[in-house]
């Protein structure tokens, strides 16, 4: 299938010009090349697996069958940007390769379509560069999770809880938008979040705590929204010369003297004896919105 070289727009089959850009097609037709993957459980209880996307394109990951690990598509027009499965022991890599010469291109297709098995524990190490992703991980049994990303915008979400406990939820964005919801369906015990120059959205909400959970938050120059289910006892203590703006039922408790920060409660964690959210942040000179949800 054709698609314009310099916008990306899909072309039709008698297209003499793109209708986006107005570039002509005899310029800008690209063969795409699709790869299938259909990977299985490796041996033992649990797995690991690691995504890396070196080449700007677009993610699209979700749940998919108990039966396989990973299945799915990957298109590219390019050979170098076509993925390389490794499988040793219980670690499986999907990675496209570095190469000594990089092409520059304004658009290139790299477009990657995953389904992951819910069928056995795992931990998931995914490195993205300049891309945009959709991750879906509702209901996947996973046991840790990084993910680093470069220029990109990302939108997370846990829609069903996490069968497992979450050892470790890590999350770095660079210069993008990162829009995570859903967390409490993650089950994590220790969240780990580094901002850059974009904005940082993340939704503490699903189902109820087992037990205390903390995240760690360090930003630059960007901001963070963070909003809370109002029945979660919640804690936010905040460093730095960040502006704060809190509403919901967050208060501050306690101030930082010359400081933007403090500490903020909501009204669950003064009245409650139930497992609580801890959140610890230091800010440079960003901006932090607290709020609440029922």
């Amino acid at each position: 299938m054709p698609f314009c070289s310099k916008c990306g727009k899909e072309l039709g089959a008698e297209d003499l010009f793109c209708s986006a850009c107005g570039t002509p097609v005899g310029d800008t037709i690209q063969a795409i090349q699709v790869e299938t993957l259909d990977i299985p459980y490796p041996d033992g209880g649990s797995a690991r697996l690691e995504i890396v996307v070196r080449s700007a394109g677009r993610i699209n990951v979700s749940r998919g069958v108990s039966e396989k690990f990973v299945e799915g598509t990957v298109e590219y027009d390019d050979s170098e940007l076509a993925p390389v499965v490794r499988v040793q022991g219980d670690r499986v890599r999907i990675v496209q390769e570095e190469r000594f010469v990089v092409r520059v291109r304004s658009n290139p297709v790299n477009r990657w379509d995953l389904k992951l098995g819910d069928g056995k524990p795992f931990s998931m190490d995914v490195k993205c560069g300049v891309s945009m992703g959709d991750w879906d991980l509702g209901g996947l049994p996973l046991t840790d999770l990084t993910l680093q990303a470069g220029v990109s915008n990302n939108s997370l979400s846990f829609d069903a809880p996490n069968p497992e406990a979450l050892r470790l939820l890590k999350l770095s964005a660079g210069a993008g938008d990162l829009d995570v919801s859903g967390l409490l369906n993650a089950n994590f015990d220790r969240m780990k979040v580094e901002g850059g120059v974009g904005e940082v959205r993340l939704g503490f909400t699903g189902k109820s705590l087992d037990r205390d959970a903390r995240v760690d938050i360090g930003g630059g120059v960007g901001s963070f929204r963070i909003t809370v289910d109002e029945t979660v006892p919640t804690r936010v203590s905040v460093e730095g010369l960040a502006s704060v703006s809190a509403h919901g039922g967050f208060l501050q408790t306690r101030s930082r003297g010359f400081s933007l920060g403090g500490v903020y409660t909501n009204d669950a964690y003064e009245s409650s004896q139930s497992p609580s959210l801890r959140l610890d942040i230091r800010m440079g000179v960003g901006s932090v919105s607290l709020d609440t949800t029922r």
